[in-house]
């Protein structure tokens, strides 16, 4: 049975002694946490049918949160002692809630079970994944999300405009999105996302800049390759006028769907819903890598993962459906809902087969050549609150990229200072 709730309080810290390793006759009460997922979602509905028949045993509560209140519905969770066992988990909660003992090292349960992480995008490919930190693992990738730029074929065709491909120059970009745009008719050639990380650091590395130090002892907005990245992005909105405002994409309804912006910085996640009949997006769209900038191109790619509660009663159970959620079966039921895993053989076997050959290649390329989006340190949602605050007073032109970045580089190095403890090891 299923059960929904919603909660929000204040982040608190607690430490709970490790339990066994997962038995194949496991029981039980478990709960689990996410944002992921409504109540009359299928694809939940079908993966929890499929786990009761393998774990008959094991009784599931699912917990839902809003993204945005996630933090306070830990604290709320654990400050109430209320269950809370398996957590829907991204690379920036990873480390914090993992630093603070929130989180389990799932080093043992994964070499006692003889996981082989090699077998999943992101963790084993390239390097570890960001759910690392000081040799810890609290996290296992279970649907990879890769970044590249959806674009719309209607319109490409409409305008007798070639479409877009996987060598294309940011110059290139912006002489299409220009040609595609037409202020008239509120239609706009690309996008521009507020997105901390997933967005602006593809442009960062493409112009040569980077968001922290190698060792977190300080962030790099003020060197002049990031603080170009940004004034670029700004200058899409701002002196191009070939991106909307946010204002006018969040209220306005500017976007994709409805054919008012023709190329669409998004992520694999965004696919969903396209299987269907009817689609989504009721036109012919494609896909293609972010485009070359002075200093390469750098598609981006990160996961949603999963990770088991310090607090947990009942560690074997819960290991049970971690590994058992990022096990083939449960893999390929994601992949039918229209969602990315993070088990290749799944992926490969089952992900976005609608899709045109030319257009699914990118998604995985961008998953398999992407880098990994990388924001290791414990002080970085503090960090990240600063860099919002001037992120929109450069979107709404208040403050050039060099002035706001300056400023905002300053503010988050003192908080580094205060907060951010570098790897022991």
């Amino acid at each position: 049975m299923i059960k929904w709730f919603a909660l929000s309080l204040v982040l608190v810290l607690m430490l709970i002694p490790v339990a066994g390793f997962a038995q194949s006759d496991v029981s039980g009460d478990i709960t689990f946490l996410s944002w992921r997922y409504q109540e009359d979602d299928l694809q939940w509905q079908e993966l929890m049918a499929a786990f009761n028949e393998r774990y008959p045993d094991v009784n599931v509560t699912a917990v839902y949160s809003p993204d945005a209140e996630y933090e306070q519905k830990v604290a709320t969770m654990m400050a109430g002692n209320i269950p809370l066992d398996v957590m829907w988990m991204k690379n920036p909660y990873a480390v914090a809630f993992g630093d603070r003992g929130l989180l389990e090292d799932l080093n043992p349960w994964v070499e006692q079970s003889g996981l082989d992480l090699t077998q999943y995008f992101q963790d084993g490919i390239h390097e570890p994944g960001p759910e690392w930190w000081e040799g810890k693992l609290y996290a296992l990738n279970a649907v990879t999300m890769s970044y590249f730029y959806f674009f719309n074929k209607d319109l490409f065709d409409e305008a007798g405009i070639p479409y877009p491909t996987n060598d294309w120059t940011m110059e290139e970009y912006l002489e299409i999105a220009d040609q595609l745009t037409d202020l008239d008719t509120h239609q706009y050639g690309t996008n521009v996302r507020p997105w901390y990380g997933s967005y602006f650091v593809p442009w960062i590395w493409a112009f040569g800049g980077d968001w922290y130090a190698e060792d977190y002892s300080k962030v790099l907005w003020d060197s002049p390759e990031t603080i170009a990245a940004h004034q670029f992005i700004a200058d899409l909105i701002n002196e191009y006028q070939v991106a909307p405002t946010l204002d006018m994409q969040e209220t306005v309804g500017i976007d994709f769907s409805i054919q008012r912006i023709a190329m669409f910085y998004s992520g694999s996640w965004d696919i969903g819903g396209t299987e269907r009949e009817p689609s989504k997006w009721p036109f012919r769209w494609g896909a293609v890598l972010p485009p070359h900038g002075p200093e390469g191109q750098h598609p981006l790619v990160h996961t949603n993962a999963v990770s088991m509660s310090t607090r947990s009663q009942n560690k074997d159970a819960a290991w049970a459906f971690i590994e058992w959620f990022i096990g083939k079966e449960a893999q390929m039921i994601i992949a039918d809902h229209g969602d990315f895993p993070a088990h290749i053989e799944a992926a490969e076997e089952a992900a976005f087969l609608h899709m045109e050959p030319q257009d699914r290649d990118v998604v995985f390329a961008a998953a398999n050549e992407g880098s990994l989006y990388r924001l290791g340190t414990p002080a970085n949602p503090a960090v990240a609150r600063i860099w919002v605050n001037y992120r929109d007073r450069i979107f709404l032109g208040q403050l050039t990229a060099e002035e706001a970045l300056t400023e905002a580089a300053q503010e988050a190095n003192e908080a580094l200072q205060r907060l951010h403890v570098p790897p022991r090891n």
